[in-house]
């Protein structure tokens, strides 16, 4: 359930809020990491403008994962791969034997600031993004939570959302 049935609510809560993120992901990018993907916001979104990322949807609700299986196949989308984990358990942030793979990690919705960004570093290339839609206290803590080797790249005001920010948070060359 996304909260709303309005379709115009729809469209100007969840997708142009996922669309707002896009210009922050960098073009060479190549792959999207979605934390607790839900109903497809944003990674789905992003996906259908930017064909070109590997998109892992990390959903970790049967139900859910399995609605995602079903909008992937009915979009005809490739490259997309749908995982059950939770990132709040050792390992399912990094995916086993796969160290810096990402290009871009976003996460929406999810109160699990703290483990995301404990691994983010590892988890990110030189280079990559952690793109965090957060209310006021989600913004505050993430702040709070900043380590070594990350830097904030930006911080946006969301479309139509007085107290709602996109931070942009960048893994620093090694």
């Amino acid at each position: 359930m996304i909260g709303t049935t309005d379709p115009a609510e729809v469209v100007r809560r969840h997708t142009l809020e996922s669309l707002a993120l896009l210009p922050h992901i960098p073009l060479e990018a190549g792959s999207l990491l979605d934390i607790g993907s839900g109903n497809g916001f944003p990674g789905l979104v992003i996906k259908c403008v930017r064909e070109d990322l590997e998109l892992v949807l990390l959903e970790p609700t049967h139900r859910k994962a399995v609605f995602l299986e079903q909008v992937v196949v009915a979009l005809g989308l490739e490259r997309v791969q749908i995982m059950r984990a939770r990132v709040d358990r050792p390992g399912d942030l990094l995916l086993p034997g796969k160290p810096a793979r990402w290009g871009c990690i976003t996460m929406r919705a999810v109160s699990a600031f703290d483990p995301v960004m404990r691994g983010a570093r590892d988890a990110l290339r030189p280079g990559g993004r952690l793109l965090l839609p957060v209310g006021r206290a989600g913004r505050e803590e993430v702040l709070g939570l900043m380590g070594a080797g990350l830097k904030i790249a930006a911080e946006v005001r969301l479309p139509h959302r007085d107290s709602s920010w996109l931070l942009v948070i960048e893994r620093l060359d090694d």
